[in-house]
């Protein structure tokens, strides 16, 4: 049996930037995000070099939201949200129970 799927809008954050278009726009250049890694949460790494998102804008959060999120959280968050904005989705125009993201 074969599903249907339908992609209407993407997101993403990396190292290169914290929207597609910067991403993209950074790739075509050819630039690298390759780096020191600063965040003092992986100190105790033995890794000193990486990819590491250094500029993390709060993209309209609420700033209590941010606080109870781990990192991994709020980056799938601010993803997900380029994505539906991207795809003009909002909470009130779309049934979320039969929305996803991967």
């Amino acid at each position: 049996m074969h599903k249907r799927v339908v992609i209407t809008g993407i997101g993403g954050l990396c190292g290169l930037g914290t929207n597609v278009p910067a991403i993209w726009g950074e790739m075509r250049a050819g630039r690298s995000a390759i780096g020191p890694i600063v965040n003092s949460e992986l100190h105790d790494l033995k890794i000193r070099v990486g990819c590491e998102i250094r500029m993390l804008p709060e993209h309209g959060i609420d700033r209590k939201q941010v606080v109870s999120m781990d990192r991994f959280s709020l980056l799938a968050t601010i993803a997900a949200r380029e994505a539906a904005q991207q795809a003009g989705l909002t909470s009130h125009a779309a049934n979320t129970y039969r929305m996803g993201s991967v």
